[in-house]
């Protein structure tokens, strides 16, 4: 199928904008509904959502993506709609970090783009299992009856290691504050600080852009907090803090 959407376009001329979006719309809607091209169920979903403001009509096709291809990105978005009761999805954290879950053990492909949201929907996912929130219980009891095995501690590693992996600058710095704050889940500490490994994936984190991280780097060489102590390292990565904080990066999963 043909890509409208790179087609070029006047966008000085009202009508043929308009004619470009609504024939867009048609060309998403067939690849989805009558293609079965999960890639034009995502691009549909979007378009309704950004450019329509139809959320209702988002969610519909996110969850008929998700639900019938298992495409990461449709669950990644089903998983924020279904967190954040959108689109008429009633609120409900579970099914969201189901999605979440499911996007996370996608098996990364050749396609960035794809990629970012199987990232994306890991660092959701640690989240939802280690922050402090009313239904966090519930998903972990739900997880460990379906898996007697499962260990909340270190599937929040694999998963904002993932995160990291697949290019989440995020997913690298909560993996790096997760190590260096001693592993707090619900508010509580489950081992000792590891600064080290918080090092490893602060310095990634800093790489990427991540103004905290370059930020923390700097302390510990300031400090010498699981490093030596080492006032030159600390103003390099000062300096890289101060080069990012001209940017803006969000500590938010999908955002910009």
């Amino acid at each position: 199928m043909s890509n409208l959407a790179t087609n070029p376009v006047n966008l000085n001329d009202e009508e043929e904008v308009k004619q470009w979006l609504e024939d867009i719309q048609v060309e998403y809607h067939y690849g989805c509904f009558k293609e079965n091209d999960s890639d034009c169920c995502y691009r549909f979903a979007s378009y309704m959502e950004s450019i329509r403001n139809d959320f209702q009509n988002a969610a519909d096709t996110y969850k008929h993506c998700c639900e019938t291809y298992g495409n990461p990105m449709c669950c990644f978005k089903l998983g924020q709609f279904y967190q954040m009761g959108r689109g008429k999805l009633d609120k409900d954290d579970l099914k969201a970090a189901r999605c979440y879950q499911q996007a996370c053990d996608t098996k990364p492909t050749e396609d960035k783009a794809k990629n970012m949201g199987i990232g994306n929907a890991c660092g959701s996912f640690a989240l939802m299992l280690m922050a402090r929130h009313e239904n966090r219980e519930k998903i972990v009891d739900t997880l460990k009856e379906e898996n007697p095995d499962f260990d909340v501690k270190e599937t929040i590693l694999d998963s904002f290691k993932q995160s990291c992996k697949l290019g989440s600058v995020t997913g690298c710095n909560l993996l790096s504050q997760f190590y260096m704050s001693g592993f707090p889940i619900a508010g509580k500490t489950h081992g000792e600080k590891d600064y080290a490994s918080s090092r490893k994936w602060a310095e990634r984190a800093c790489e990427m852009g991540s103004v905290q991280a370059c930020n923390n780097l700097a302390v510990m060489y300031s400090r010498g907090d699981g490093v030596e102590q080492d006032f030159e390292k600390q103003k390099f990565f000062e300096s890289k803090r101060d080069e990012f904080t001209k940017g803006s990066f969000s500590m938010g999963f999908g955002q910009k």
